[in-house]
């Protein structure tokens, strides 16, 4: 037996008021644990949002962003219901509710697992994903009516105050822009997207004639590709960071679930003959 063998060392066990301290502790450490769960579940809800709120700026990478992003949201979603479950089980003690919140954190572990593990995996391949879709619609912008991004690139460079994919030279590659295009206005320009400040009719012509720092003072010069790429790691780590929290303690959740049923079962089979 865990607690002795006897009717006197399971009432010593207990205690006069006839509650075990160490079944209280854990269901009060489940508890917590759960709202930990929760609130993580809360945060990659935001930061899966932060991308469909930003569809604006991003919806040049609809095709590439959107699935992902509805994934954590996903995630999130399943942890909040996991985290809120595991509450009331820790609450309400029932054995075999308890076995269920098990199965279930089993599960949402074991995607969370996959899940991260294909997000490591395929971070390079989005980078060059996002840089072909940049590249295209730089070269085709203004100039393929078939090739209808051009608003989606403006709105990206508004929104992430970039200009160009890699840097604002890449315009370089559009016959436009191009500092041989016939167009004198337009010639060794960027897009007026890529203004700082006020976007007038002229403010992006010929500033790639001059150095980089000068021209830095009338456009943004870092490439729309390296801004993103900061932003997406960021909110990766964060999310890496979250998951990995959320794993070990829902680890945590199932040791203590697993205590609690142990002892809830040994207590309900000893209570009777201890009338």
């Amino acid at each position: 037996m865990a607690y002795g063998r006897g009717r006197r060392s399971y009432k010593e066990h207990i205690g006069p008021q006839g509650s075990c301290s160490s079944l209280f502790w854990c269901r009060y450490c489940l508890f917590f644990l759960n709202l930990i769960v929760w609130a993580a579940g809360i945060a990659m809800i935001c930061l899966g949002s932060w991308t469909v709120a930003n569809g604006a700026g991003l919806k040049l990478f609809d095709e590439l962003l959107n699935e992902p992003s509805y994934m954590l949201i996903g995630t999130g979603v399943a942890m909040v219901l996991v985290g809120v479950y595991g509450c009331v089980v820790s609450v309400k003690v029932n054995a075999w509710a308890l076995r269920i919140f098990m199965l279930v954190v089993i599960v949402l572990f074991i995607v969370q697992v996959v899940l991260g593990s294909i997000g490591f995996f395929l971070i390079d391949d989005i980078h060059n994903e996002m840089s072909d879709i940049v590249r295209k619609a730089v070269v085709y912008y203004r100039l393929d009516s078939n090739f209808p991004r051009d608003d989606d690139m403006n709105a990206l460079q508004i929104e992430f105050k970039c200009c160009g994919g890699h840097s604002f030279s890449d315009w370089e590659a559009n016959i436009l822009y191009s500092c041989n295009s016939s167009s004198a206005l337009a010639r060794c320009g960027v897009p007026r997207s890529c203004c700082r400040g006020t976007r007038d009719a002229q403010c992006g012509y010929n500033v790639r004639e001059a150095t980089e720092q000068y021209t830095a003072m009338f456009t943004y010069t870092e490439g729309c590709i390296v801004t993103l790429l900061k932003v997406i790691k960021r909110h990766v780590s964060i999310n890496a960071g979250l998951a990995f929290s959320a794993s070990i303690l829902e680890v945590i959740c199932l040791i203590l679930a697993n205590i609690i049923i142990k002892n809830t079962v040994y207590h309900r089979r000893l209570l009777p003959s201890l009338g």
